[in-house]
């Protein structure tokens, strides 16, 4: 620790001279194209490149590998519940969107993404955005924002083959196949993906396996020197078959899920101004078959959308930013609260604006302003403040200070609730605010990023046995006194270690308190049986990656990872106490040789073979291998 506050304030220090440079163009701040130094939000990027050097199969794991303040769990093998956490928040308080559609499930009981099935094949970009966004992105973004940018047929390998094998009789073959001139774009994806897996549970050892198929496409074409029409389609077909909790029960479980995801956007630009108008559906179906294959459980969600997004240069310092979000979200299934299935449904309109000032050369502002109707809740307004400061080419100060909310899902409001009134559910209301340096340094090919963050949220949506309601005594969805809190730091930094090798590293540092997960909140240290640390969030994170040329054919790198203790809830095997999950460290080694036009490849993973869990109960990975090779054509 002391070695890496050393390199912190040493960094800080060191005085370089100025440097030009092409700029890094990002989007997801305010939905516009936008010069990273002009934006006071901490923002990363992860290109295509990257995405293929690594060869994770998940672009979870590539989040996780990569980005600092992200903590990644997944509840067994390939296929079973994953989780992203922002800023120390649960899964739930991170939007994740794909070509602009936001991809949280209607029928979840929080209206969760779990990035269980999202592989990495077809992914040009993500962009991550951290801390409150609610201004730009409505409810949920209180956390952060990840939006993923499909390819598009312009990469500079648009027609590739991918085969993998490994361990767990694991298979994956990928076809790419796509093209671009002056008049249009396209990309055509197809993926297969199967493994037969190993126990989710650590009380038995029979192997769960898992399937996905998968197909991606995206077309553009330019209609004319104004108008443009993008549009994306995507489809992915699973099954997974999973472990019942319960110790002692059969083990047939089973999930088969369809998501679809299709949008079309039609640009038009005039002198001064962009406008998009887009029109989206996110469509979700799943078949659960229980341990004994007694019971098949349906749910069907969807979500269409239909905004209007409006850039217009007032000068060259001056821009404004419009925008109408309107989405329609629709669940329909069953809950031990709601016999038979019911179709519940819900309307949010929003409008909001984003107003970017260029004071001079290099101080730049955004305030940015959002209103949000809900058709049960009514209306609620967020905002956000957020300024840059670059003293030079190599030196950025940024800040961001923004409010947030989070309505209640479908679930609550309509499948698991003893409510008289639904509009006594209130939206959990937040505010945030982060600091943050970026260095790059001229002589050494090094970059360094710090961010200080706080995030603070109330009335938050829980089921404890103090809510009540006039037609029922207890355990009723409703808004619960406890805060919850986080602050920590964010660490990044790359070296460029000479002209064939290079390092990275990130380190997160998490301070949280849990209000919500108490019968009472207001006497945390009576009623919670463990701590009040959120679930899975550990207090410190580690991970690096060295990355070297042996020599022109052959490349090695090698990622550490190491995850402190985290608090996780129990189950019905341990009488549902809160537990604590050890410590642990990892070590993974890759290798990619590239001959005679083809990329081959071939990975381990946990090379020590530790034993540990990310989830009570479940298993991880042991030591494993894959291997594959990559044509281009």
């Amino acid at each position: 620790m002391s070695l890496i506050l050393n390199i912190i304030f040493f960094s800080l220090f060191l005085i370089a001279k100025c440097l030009s440079e092409i700029p890094v163009i990002v989007i997801s701040p305010s939905k516009v194209a936008q010069n990273v130094k002009s934006i006071g939000s901490d923002v990363k990027i992860i290109h295509k490149d990257l995405i293929s050097k690594k060869n994770n199969f998940f672009i979870s794991d590539v989040l996780d590998e990569n980005i600092s303040g992200i903590h990644f769990s997944r509840q067994g093998g390939y296929g079973t519940n994953s989780i992203i956490q922002l800023r120390g928040l649960p899964k739930r308080y991170t939007n994740i969107y794909i070509d602009g559609v936001k991809q949280s499930d209607p029928t979840s009981p929080d209206n969760s993404f779990y990035l269980n099935n999202l592989t990495s094949s077809s992914i040009k970009s993500v962009e991550i955005l951290k801390g409150n966004n609610s201004s730009v992105y409505g409810s949920g973004a209180i956390g952060g924002v990840i939006s993923i940018n499909s390819i598009d047929g312009t990469e500079e390998e648009n027609k590739a083959i991918k085969i993998n094998a490994g361990s767990n009789n694991l298979k994956n073959v990928i076809l790419t196949y796509g093209d671009n001139n002056e008049k249009y774009n396209y990309s055509l994806s197809l993926e297969k993906f199967l493994t037969k897996g190993f126990s989710a549970m650590s009380d038995n050892d029979e192997k769960d396996s898992y399937t996905n198929n998968k197909f991606n496409s995206f077309f553009g074409y330019n209609l004319s020197e104004k108008y443009k029409i993008e549009t994306t389609f995507s489809f992915n077909d699973t099954l997974l078959n999973y472990d019942e909790v319960t110790s002692g029960r059969l083990d047939n479980n089973n999930t088969d899920d369809e998501n679809i995801t299709l949008n079309v956007k039609i640009k038009k630009k005039n002198n001064n101004s962009i406008e998009t108008l887009m029109i989206g559906d996110y469509y979700s179906n799943r078949e659960v078959s229980n341990y004994n294959s007694s019971q098949v459980d349906f749910y069907k969600g969807e979500r269409k959308i239909l905004n209007y997004l409006k850039e217009y240069n007032v000068n060259l310092d001056k821009k404004l930013i419009i925008g109408i979000d309107n989405e329609f979200n629709r669940a329909n299934f069953t809950t031990w609260a709601v016999q038979g299935n019911k179709i519940s449904d819900e309307m949010i309109n929003s409008q909001y604006f984003d107003f970017q000032y260029r004071h001079h050369q290099n101080f730049n502002t955004t305030l940015g302003i959002r209103n949000d109707h809900h058709n049960v809740a009514g209306n609620y307004q967020t905002a956000r403040i957020s300024n840059s400061y670059n003293l030079s080419n190599l030196i950025k100060l940024r800040s961001s200070l923004g409010t947030g909310i989070r309505f209640g899902s479908l679930n609550d409001y309509y499948y698991d609730t003893n409510l008289d009134k639904k509009e006594d559910l209130k939206p959990e209301k937040s505010y945030s605010f982060d600091f943050g340096i970026d260095k790059k340094f001229d002589n050494s090919n090094s970059d360094l990023g710090i961010t200080f963050f706080y995030t603070e949220y109330d009335d938050n949506i829980s089921n404890w046995a103090s809510n009540t309601s006039k037609s029922s005594s207890s355990y009723v969805i409703y808004n619960s006194g406890g805060k919850i809190k986080s602050k920590g730091i964010d660490l990044s930094l790359f070296k460029k270690l000479n002209k064939k090798s290079n390092l990275s590293l990130n380190y997160t540092y998490t301070n949280a308190y849990d209000g919500e997960d108490c019968d009472d909140p207001n006497k945390l240290s009576t009623t919670c049986s463990v701590s009040n640390y959120p679930v899975r969030i550990p207090k410190h994170s580690f991970s690096s990656n060295f990355t070297t040329e042996i020599n022109q054919f052959l490349e090695t790198s090698v990622k550490i990872k190491h995850i402190s203790k985290r608090r996780d809830y129990g189950n019905v095997n341990n009488g549902f106490s809160d537990v604590i999950l050890v410590d642990y460290t990892t070590v993974d080694l890759s290798n990619s040789l590239k001959i005679y036009g083809k990329k081959f490849f071939f990975n381990i993973n946990n090379l020590f073979d530790k034993t540990f869990e990310e989830a009570f109960q479940y298993n991880t990975e042991k030591r494993s291998f894959n291997f594959g090779l990559i044509g281009v054509f």
